[in-house]
Formats: C-alpha cells, sequence, structure tokens
C-alpha cells in the first residue's frame, strides 16, 4: 500500500513536470538559461525512480539492452559530447516505449491524469494564450535564409521544435476531449495550433498533426457520417489556410531555387532523400564491426557535413539508426516500437488506432521521432488515450 501511495506520488509528480514543458519550450528564448534542460533532467530523475521503483525481470532485461546499445556508441563515437546529447534521446524515447507499454504503469498515469484534471485545464489554457498573443508579435518569427522567409516558432528554439509541441498540446487537448468533456464548438481551440504550424514551415509535422485530427474526429462523434462532414469542413479550411501560408511559399520557394538540381523529389522534400541516399550509402561503406554496432550519434553529421556541407541528422530515425547504433540496435530499436505500436491494437476502445500508428511511424521516418522531447512525451498521451477503461470515452454532444 504504501509502496502504490510513493508509486503514485511520484507518477504524479512527473505528469506535472512533463505537462510544464510546452510552457517552457514555447517561451524558452525569453530565458537566460535552457529552463527545458532542467526540467527534463528532472523528469529523467523521477521517470528513473519510477522504473526502479517497479522493476521486474522483464523491464530489467529491456532497460539492459537498452542501456547497452547506447553504452556501446561510445567506443566508437569521434566527438563523445555530441554523442552524448543524441543518446540520451535515444534512451529517453526507447525507454518511455518500455515504460508507457508497462499497463500498470499506465493505469496509474491514467488515475493521476483525472486527479490533476485542473492543471491539464490550465495548461491547455496558458499554451492555448501564449499561442495567439505571439502569433501576432514579430520577435517570434525567425528569419531563414535556406528557407527563403520568415517563419513563426513562438519563442522556442526552432519552427521544428516549436511544431512537436503543438503536437504535444494538441495530443494532450485530445486526450482531455476523449476521456472527459467534448462539444462540437471546442474544435475552435485547434484553430490556433494549425495557424501556429502553417506558419511554421515545418511540412511533415502538419502530416502528423492532420493525421492526429482524423483519429480525434473519427473517434469523438457518434455518427460517421456526421463525422465525415465535419472532416470535410475541417479539409477545406486547413487547404485553404495552407495556400496562405508560409508552408506553401517555403515549398514554391524550394521548387524554384532548385537547390537539388533536376531531382523534383529531393527538392520537394527539402533534400531528406538526397541525406538517406548519402547516409545509407556511409552505412555500406562502413567497417563491418561498424555496420554491426554503429559509429556513434554524432557520426551521421559528419557525414552529410563532409559530403553535403551541412552538419545535419538523417530526418528519418531508421537511417539514422544505421549510422548511430548500427545493425544490432536498429533491430532493438524496432522491437521496442513494434511492441508499443501493436499493444496500441489489443485496445478495443478506439477504432482507427492505426492512424496514432501511422503517426509515430510518419513522424519517425520523415523527420525524426526521438530528437524531439515534445514528440518522446506525446506516447504517454497516446498510452493514456488508448488504455482499457470501461465507460469512460465520451462522444460529441
Amino acid at each position: 500500500m504504501k509502496n502504490e501511495k510513493y508509486n503514485d506520488t511520484l507518477i504524479g509528480a512527473s505528469l506535472k513536470l512533463i505537462l510544464l514543458l510546452p510552457i517552457t519550450t514555447l517561451l524558452q528564448m525569453l530565458f537566460p538559461f535552457s529552463v527545458n534542460r532542467i526540467l527534463t533532467s528532472l523528469i529523467l530523475f523521477v521517470l528513473a525512480i519510477i522504473i526502479f521503483q517497479n522493476m521486474n525481470s522483464k523491464l530489467i532485461v529491456k532497460f539492459m539492452i537498452t542501456v547497452l546499445v547506447v553504452m556501446t556508441t561510445f567506443i566508437f563515437t569521434q566527438k563523445v559530447m555530441m554523442n552524448l546529447d543524441d543518446a540520451i534521446y535515444w534512451m529517453l524515447y526507447l525507454c518511455c516505449l518500455t515504460l508507457f507499454n508497462n499497463k500498470y504503469i499506465v493505469n496509474r498515469y491514467y488515475d493521476e491524469f483525472f486527479r490533476n484534471i485542473s492543471f491539464v485545464k490550465f495548461i491547455i489554457a496558458i499554451t492555448e494564450i501564449i499561442i495567439i498573443i505571439t502569433l501576432f508579435i514579430p520577435s517570434a518569427y525567425r528569419y531563414s535564409e535556406s528557407w527563403g522567409g520568415k517563419y513563426f516558432c513562438s519563442y522556442a528554439y526552432s519552427p521544428h521544435t516549436m511544431t512537436t509541441t503543438i503536437i504535444f498540446i494538441e495530443l494532450l487537448i485530445i486526450t482531455y476531449f476523449l476521456l472527459v468533456k467534448f462539444k462540437i464548438y471546442y474544435l475552435i481551440l485547434f484553430f490556433p495550433l494549425v495557424l501556429a504550424v502553417l506558419k511554421s514551415g515545418a511540412r511533415t509535422f502538419l502530416i502528423s498533426f492532420i493525421l492526429l485530427m482524423v483519429f480525434f474526429i473519427l473517434n469523438s462523434t457518434k455518427s460517421k457520417t456526421k463525422a465525415i462532414i465535419i472532416l470535410g469542413i475541417v479539409g477545406i479550411g486547413v487547404l485553404y489556410f495552407y495556400m496562405q501560408s508560409a508552408t506553401f511559399e517555403k515549398m514554391e520557394f524550394l521548387s524554384a531555387k532548385n537547390t537539388y538540381g533536376t531531382n523534383k523529389v529531393a527538392t520537394m522534400s527539402s533534400g531528406r532523400t538526397v541525406f538517406w541516399l548519402n547516409d545509407i550509402q556511409a552505412f555500406f561503406d562502413l567497417p563491418f564491426l561498424n555496420k554491426i554496432f554503429g559509429k556513434g550519434f554524432d557520426y551521421v553529421y559528419g557525414v552529410n557535413e563532409r559530403t553535403l556541407g551541412t552538419a545535419i541528422w538523417a530526418h528519418n530515425d531508421f537511417v539514422n539508426n544505421l549510422l548511430s547504433v548500427g545493425v544490432l540496435g536498429s533491430l532493438w530499436y524496432l522491437i521496442v516500437l513494434f511492441m508499443f505500436l501493436f499493444k496500441l491494437v489489443s485496445s478495443k476502445k478506439y477504432s482507427m488506432v492505426v492512424l496514432l500508428q501511422l503517426f509515430v511511424l510518419v513522424t519517425a521516418f520523415f523527420a525524426g521521432f526521438y530528437i524531439y522531447v515534445g514528440l518522446i512525451f506525446s506516447l504517454l498521451l497516446i498510452a493514456i488515450i488508448v488504455l482499457e477503461r470501461k465507460g469512460e470515452n465520451v462522444v460529441a454532444s
């Protein structure tokens, strides 16, 4: 009994810290120091205690393999500190996939979500206000020469960091609507979010955003006809604003600039296909030992800087993994990821769970999932949404 109470205290604390992340991320550049780094460190510390508090033989094996894969990268890395940054994110991602795949843990988070429902509403309200206000502040837009214009990022480090935070907020609102209360006119809360994404220039995350919206609309109405009508209206609205947005202007700019020669696919994907092919070739050029164990998380940046002139990751978790953790680490990543995704299928609570699976896979494939803290902790909200608890989902009225 004491152990459960202690667990609930820790889980409640970690939930509140996670829910604070969107606020600190959207306002990060206003602080003279990295509030997010402090907050993330606190979350990691509390999660570590939760993990050790609930250890069983299966969890021990999974966490030990994850730690072993990460530690191996330090044997082959050329830049220890650069390797450390992404290694922490990779380990956090796999640990969260494992932790949020544990029904006992998710049950505790589910209960804490309801115990802290006032705090959840407060976070939603504050983040909505921040987004609406900063949309009208010129200094919340940043000029990008490579993208050919100014793009909205609030006061986050970058448009991509901002959009992944928007996706977390979107999922938080969806969780509240599906589990607590929803009215059709509540859909207005999504408008500032989609506007922020459209103004950010981050096209890939627009796809992720839409997948979650479709999932929500299909699962928040009794009538499928009504759901289709709402989807049609929302779709037309998003298309209209997309045609007027910075994201559309970015696509036109990249197409006109023709950065990647005659390769239109590469141009339209902002060079992603070039990164992927370049990095896959670099993998095949590695010595056999490095093919098996990888070359460290810093290696992909060096490869792209030498061959493409830009120190950038692959924008694809699966390609990134081949160079960073090799074949063995990539296989372990896929095992842990698909164990989490298959667990979602076992839920009979919601139809179209495949859209949540697509959200994770599409984002991982076209942008990278594990390097964004907002996306990592969105896994918790997904786990809470699909948890089997009788009679606690709501429908639109």
